[in-house]
């Protein structure tokens, strides 16, 4: 059987058009996803990369998505 992709909520989220923020390794303030670099997609889209792992996500009015 297939797992979820551990972003799933992110993912989904970006798709019905929410806001997705994203925080880099070492940064204390989230951004809006479109304003980071591209590599925040590579770390939404394969965050078990190397150090695509270690970036966060958030969507716009929710705290923790689990």
């Amino acid at each position: 059987m297939l797992q979820e992709h551990i972003n799933a909520p992110y993912l989904r989220a970006l798709a019905d058009g929410q806001q997705i923020y994203a925080k880099r390794p070492g940064d204390e303030d989230f951004e809006p996803l479109t304003c980071t670099s591209t590599t925040a997609f590579h770390a939404l889209l394969l965050p078990t990369s190397g150090q695509l792992s270690a970036w966060e996500f958030k969507i716009e009015g929710i705290e923790d998505v689990e």
